[in-house]
């Protein structure tokens, strides 16, 4: 999947589709249902609130390759599609090489 759109600055909103979800950058073992439902909760409120900018943390992505890949937030992630939130505030981290390592086991 690759961004053919302008790199976003942090906390634009991007489409969820535009984030790559690749579990070798995921920090932390699994999602958790009963955090993955809490986080429906808050999203599904301010959904119906027309809330227009969460509350919640935006979710971290690293730029590899021009690509946006989610290695922080795989939990409001996942409560956002499941509330069928399209987009989402972004915070961007990337290396001056422009390549990332791996997170698995930082957390």
């Amino acid at each position: 999947m690759r961004n053919t759109k302008a790199i976003p600055k942090d906390y634009d909103q991007v489409k969820l589709a535009d984030i790559l979800v690749d579990d070798e950058h995921h920090c932390r073992e699994g999602l958790k249902d009963h955090i993955v439902a809490r986080y429906e909760s808050v999203y599904r409120t301010e959904m119906h609130n027309e809330i227009k900018i969460s509350r919640m943390p935006p979710l971290e992505v690293a730029l590899i390759n021009d690509v946006l890949v989610l290695f922080d937030g795989y939990h409001r992630f996942r409560a956002m599609k499941n509330c069928g939130v399209e987009e989402a505030h972004i915070i961007i981290h990337c290396s001056p090489s422009g390549l990332m390592r791996p997170f698995k086991g930082l957390a």
